[in-house]
């Protein structure tokens, strides 16, 4: 099983707004409203794919109860830990390709609530991998985690990141572009890559703002996908996905893995819904993205046909 831990989760309300513009006033036709965070993301890819996951999230108030109602009702394995303050909402704007999420303030966790935390995912224990994603304003438990001895999945901030990775067995690192700059000091995703697996990261994962261009590295190769260029319907949630098909298919060989991770990140963003997947869709999909090696240079940054 593969737990998935996500302390600050948000309700999330989804507008369709092509073209938009500051300083108008907007009236989309519909909206979806659903459960956010990176960790709870790549639970809800792994368990459309089949593979089971138990979504450990951190809530509290009334948004905490609105957000386990949305997961009972979604069907997502869970386990709600409860915290004193209100867990937080926020909103995102899309069209024509692209997002804008305005986040609300993160969510303080007391060291009650963050030792809740740990007996939790203790008690869920042993499992083959702990998702860890997102920001926290408590790393001491992200680091507290990784020192269980279970691999983990980092997609968290850049020192959160570093800190785990000195502490933890860890089994991929998946920053992206600007946490790169952040924490290696370079925008090349390549140097990136490299830098991860020398720090003991058995799958480095650069992401940019489409699938299509992140950039891989395991057992001593990088890697890059050409791939198709595909209509967006809503891109949130497709870093996730990636991530989430990339789990799912560790045991198929560096080439075929990224072919099918960078196949759900692709499918999910001709999606409405964040982060689902359908697994048939991505299979197909993933027949038609081409895996190469690379060199020193990363010039390749576009979507190719």
């Amino acid at each position: 099983m593969i737990l998935t831990l996500t302390l600050d989760p948000m309700v999330e309300q989804l507008f369709p707004v092509p073209g938009l513009e500051l300083g108008r006033a907007y009236r989309p036709p519909s909206a979806l409203t659903t459960t956010s965070g990176t960790a709870l993301n790549v639970a809800r890819t792994l368990n459309d794919l089949g593979e089971p996951v138990m979504a450990v999230v951190a809530a509290g108030g009334r948004r905490g109860r609105e957000i386990e109602e949305r997961l009972l009702d979604e069907g997502l394995p869970h386990r709600v830990v409860g915290v004193r303050r209100e867990s937080r909402a926020g909103v995102t704007l899309y069209g024509q390709g692209s997002r804008t999420t305005v986040h609300g303030p993160r969510t303080a966790l007391s060291d009650h609530d963050v030792e809740a935390v740990l007996a939790t995912m203790r008690g869920l224990a042993p499992a083959r991998a702990i998702v860890l994603g997102g920001g926290t304003l408590r790393p001491d438990l992200y680091r507290r985690i990784c020192a269980m001895g279970v691999p983990v999945v980092l997609d968290c901030c850049g020192p959160t990141m570093n800190d785990c990775i000195r502490v933890g067995n860890v089994l991929v690192a998946c920053p992206d572009r600007y946490e790169c700059l952040e924490v290696f000091g370079c925008e090349d995703p390549l140097q990136g890559v490299r830098s991860l697996g020398r720090r003991g990261a058995r799958w480095a994962v650069i992401l940019e703002d489409h699938p299509a261009l992140a950039t891989y590295r395991t057992g001593g190769a990088s890697y890059r996908v050409k791939a198709p260029d595909l209509p967006v319907i809503q891109p949130g949630g497709a870093d996730d996905a990636l991530l989430g098909g990339l789990i799912f298919a560790q045991g198929r060989g560096p080439r075929k893995a990224i072919a099918f991770a960078a196949a759900c990140g692709l499918h999910n963003m001709q999606r409405v819904d964040v982060a689902h997947v359908d697994p048939a869709a991505c299979e197909a999909l993933a027949q038609r993205i081409e895996v190469v090696e690379i060199g020193r240079r990363c010039s390749d940054r576009q979507v190719l046909a």
